[in-house]
């Protein structure tokens, strides 16, 4: 059962974070804010940036196994802060940010909450402007994938797909699934190690050119996980037909 968000009747701000603000004057008495999200000057509550770092707005470090009791915690305590219930006697602006800083950390909280998509965040968020590539086949699957390519395009082009003549190639797809499967299951043991490798070197604040080489390997394993995600979801849909 999902825990009940308590609304108190003036909830406070956790002191020790600093979230990125949409904008650095502050909407109603134009004054600076410097990374506050409430206005030092006339208290009202500032839209957070869709743009900023969502391990900042828990304040918890770039980890790909981070404390998830902490980031409940925080995030918890967060949404108890811009709580849209705060915010009903407020004004109509008031109200407006309280609604969408709430869509940011629930957005924020459930993609580190996840780890498949908090690895694909980290690694956005590591690589900036630079986009990554498309999944390519995995190197040492190339073969057995182009094969499997093949028996997908024979089952759709059969005119009974499940039929005994078609038979061979579904029997090719049972084995594809399972080959699949298990390779997937290997890259995502070999992902947790790296995973743990990462979180040391951010503990032990190592050089950018350390960082950036765990990162490619990560990236190369996160392509080769999605391709064959792919195929797989080709395979399970072929095969759910009847």
């Amino acid at each position: 059962m999902p825990k009940k968000v308590v609304v108190v009747e003036n909830p406070s701000p956790p002191s020790e974070f600093s979230l990125p603000t949409a904008n650095s004057i502050c909407w109603d008495c134009k004054s600076e804010v410097g990374g506050e999200y409430h206005c030092q000057q006339c208290v009202k509550v500032q839209p957070l940036s869709k743009e900023g770092d969502y391990f900042e707005y828990f304040g918890i470090p770039r980890l790909l196994n981070p404390d998830l009791e902490q980031l409940e915690s925080q995030y918890y305590s967060l949404s108890r802060t811009f709580h849209p219930d705060f915010f009903e006697k407020k004004s109509s602006m008031e109200q407006s940010i309280s609604l969408g800083n709430s869509a940011v950390l629930n957005t924020a909280y459930r993609t580190l909450k996840d780890k498949t998509r908090r690895v694909q965040y980290l690694l956005e968020l590591e690589a900036g402007t630079r986009k990554a590539p498309p999944p390519t086949p995995p190197a040492d699957l190339f073969e057995e994938l182009m094969d499997i390519q093949d028996d997908i395009i024979a089952f759709k082009q059969a005119s009974d797909p499940h039929g005994e003549g078609n038979s061979g190639v579904c029997d090719r797809l049972d084995s594809s699934k399972a080959l699949l499967e298990e390779k997937h299951d290997h890259l995502d043991a070999r992902l947790q190690e790296l995973s743990l490798d990462w979180d040391r070197l951010v503990s032990d604040q190592s050089g950018h050119t350390e960082k950036e080489a765990l990162l490619n390997q990560i990236r190369k394993i996160v392509s080769d996980q999605s391709y064959i995600t792919r195929v797989l979801n080709d395979i399970n849909a072929l095969r759910s037909v009847t």
